[in-house]
């Protein structure tokens, strides 16, 4: 599949403001919803993917993605304190 054709079907749901991973629809029969880790908006590739079957699976693993990074910076702001 070219990188035409990637963007033409693959929908951008959501991209993490703090962690590097992005949620798109492939729009395919087959697990559609994909967390991408580092995310490639020039060429749509990722480092990395979570395939799911339904979109709410998906918004769950990508928001603890988010909560994640954030409770480690605030594990390494608490240790820089100590």
């Amino acid at each position: 599949m070219t990188v035409e054709e990637k963007k033409a079907k693959y929908e951008i749901i959501m991209k993490g403001a703090y962690a590097d991973y992005v949620i798109i629809n492939r729009h395919t029969s087959f697990q559609p919803y994909v967390v991408c880790w580092a995310f490639d908006e020039e060429d749509y590739t990722w480092g990395q993917g979570h395939y799911f079957d339904d979109e709410h699976a998906a918004f769950a693993f990508f928001w603890q993605k988010e909560i994640d990074i954030l409770q480690a910076a605030v594990d390494e702001y608490k240790h820089m304190e100590a």
